[in-house]
């Protein structure tokens, strides 16, 4: 075997190492559709004085509802999505009009709640679809490779 062939091989190995060390120290960001939770987008619509308001005044209005963790990302050119833990339709309600409350002219466009039954079972699902990816991958390597090498 070349010394090229090697230095590569080597250098691969290292790689893949440190991709699997830093897997391991941070660990996946999951998001609703694996951890469960609920899922909200809100538009709001000028012509009913309904101006987007900015990030961080959009988190500090659900200060008082009582949603712990949230995230909140723009949707579109007026609409917000906010993603919490899983909410039930008594807090789903209390969210809503409060934030009626604050932002005049906002109006839901969707609400999603996920469970952490189907969160499981969509990891279960896809990790398993990575694995036979690789596995087809590295197969697939293996033959070419053995072919070339001859």
């Amino acid at each position: 075997m070349k010394k090229v062939y090697k230095i590569m091989f080597g250098l691969s190995v290292v790689l893949v190492s440190i991709a699997i060390a830093a897997l391991f120290v941070y660990g996946l960001n999951l998001g609703v559709d694996f951890k469960g939770g609920s899922v909200m987008e809100l538009i709001f619509h000028p012509s009913t004085g309904g101006e987007r308001p900015s990030l961080d005044d959009f988190r500090d209005s659900l200060a008082g509802t009582g949603v712990a963790e949230a995230v909140v990302n723009y949707s579109g050119d007026s609409g917000i999505i906010l993603r919490t833990a899983e909410l039930s339709e008594q807090e789903h309600q209390v969210v809503l009009s409060t934030l009626e409350e604050i932002f005049p002219g906002v109006r839901e466009d969707r609400f999603e709640s996920i469970g952490p039954i189907i969160g499981n079972e969509l990891k279960r699902k896809s990790i398993t679809a990575i694995l036979l990816a690789l596995s087809s991958v590295i197969i697939y390597i293996a033959i070419v490779f053995r072919k070339l090498s001859k």
